[in-house]
C-alpha cells in the first residue's frame, strides 16, 4: 500500500505545483499556460486512474482528502477553461487560413493553372474549419453570445469562399475558351520562303522535299490550310493539275496524291534528263558546225 501512497502523493504534489503556476495567467495569452495546462491534463489523467485503485476498505482513502478533492476540481476546470481557449485560438488560425487562400484566388495575378490545386486545397481548409466550428458549436456550457458571434463568422467565411470558388471557375472557362480559341486560330505562315513549282518535273523532287518538310508534315497546321499553301506553291502546268479540286479540307490529300502520282514518275525524270541532255548535245554539235562552216 505504501507504493499506491508514495504514487499519489507525489501525483498530488506535481498537480499542486503545476496548477499554481497556470492559474495566474489563465485570463493571459493562451502561450503562457498551455504548457502547463498540457501538462496538468496528462496528470489528472493519471489521478483518476489512481483513485480507482482506492477502494473504501483501502486505508489509503484517507488520501481522498476535502484538500485533494478541491484540487482536481480547480484543475478539472482549469482544463476545461484550456480546451475552450485552444479551441478558440486553433478556429482563429483556421479562419485566417481561408481567408488567406480566398484573397489569393481573388488577387489580380492569380494563376488559373493553380485552379484545381487552389479547390482542393481551399475545401479542405474549410472542411477543418467546419467541423472544429460544429463541435464548438454543439458544447451546451456555450454561452449565446459566443455563439451568435461564431455563426456570424461562419456566414462571412462560407460567402468568401463560394465566392473563390466561383472566381476559380470562371478563371477556368476563360483559359479553357482561350485555349480553344488558340488551336482553331490560323498558323502563321513559315519565316522560310514557300517553293514554287510550274509542272517542269526536273524541279519536282526539290519542290516536294521542301514543301513536305515545310507544310506537308507540320503537325500544327490543318489540312485546309495545308491546301491553301499548296495552291499558292503551283503555277501553270501544276497547277491546271489540281484546278478540279475545291479548296477544301478534305481534298488536301486527293490533291498531294495526285502531284505525287503524276510527278513522282521515275521514268518520265528520266526521260526528260535525256532529252535536256541530247538538246545539249545536239546545240553544241550545231555550234561546232557552224564554226567550222564559218570559217
Amino acid at each position: 500500500m505504501s507504493q499506491v501512497k508514495n504514487k499519489f502523493n507525489r501525483l498530488n504534489n506535481n498537480i499542486s505545483v503545476s496548477y499554481k503556476k497556470a492559474k495566474p495567467n489563465i485570463d493571459k495569452e493562451l502561450a503562457l499556460w498551455s504548457d502547463e495546462a498540457r501538462k496538468l491534463q496528462k496528470l489528472h489523467g493519471e489521478m483518476l486512474v489512481l483513485h480507482d485503485e482506492l477502494d473504501e476498505e483501502d486505508a489509503n482513502t484517507e488520501l481522498l482528502s476535502a484538500d485533494h478533492l478541491q484540487l482536481m476540481d480547480d484543475v478539472e476546470t482549469l482544463i476545461l477553461r484550456y480546451s475552450k481557449e485552444e479551441k478558440k485560438h486553433r478556429k482563429k488560425k483556421l479562419v485566417s487560413n481561408v481567408e488567406q487562400l480566398c484573397a489569393i484566388v481573388m488577387a489580380d495575378d492569380f494563376d488559373a493553372n493553380l485552379g484545381s490545386s487552389m479547390t482542393s486545397e481551399l475545401e479542405n481548409a474549410w472542411v477543418k474549419f467546419a467541423t472544429l466550428h460544429d463541435e464548438m458549436d454543439g458544447d451546451p456550457s456555450i454561452s449565446e453570445v459566443d455563439s451568435l458571434e461564431g455563426n456570424k463568422i461562419l456566414s462571412d467565411l462560407l460567402r468568401q469562399k463560394n465566392l473563390a470558388l466561383g472566381t476559380i471557375l470562371k478563371t477556368n472557362i476563360i483559359r479553357k475558351n482561350l485555349q480553344v480559341k488558340n488551336v482553331n486560330s490560323p498558323t502563321n505562315l513559315p519565316t522560310i520562303s514557300l517553293p514554287k513549282f510550274n509542272g517542269n518535273i526536273s524541279e519536282w523532287f526539290s519542290f516536294r522535299d521542301k514543301f513536305q518538310s515545310l507544310i506537308h508534315d507540320n503537325r500544327a497546321l490543318q489540312d485546309i490550310q495545308k491546301f491553301h499553301y499548296l495552291d499558292s506553291c503551283l503555277e501553270l502546268e501544276a497547277r491546271e493539275e489540281i484546278s478540279h479540286l475545291q479548296l477544301t479540307e478534305q481534298n488536301y490529300n486527293i490533291a498531294w496524291d495526285h502531284l505525287n502520282q503524276i510527278y513522282n514518275n521515275n521514268r518520265s525524270f528520266v526521260q526528260t534528263n535525256i532529252k535536256q541532255i541530247f538538246d545539249v548535245q545536239y546545240d553544241t554539235r550545231n555550234s561546232i558546225l557552224s564554226a567550222s562552216f564559218g570559217r
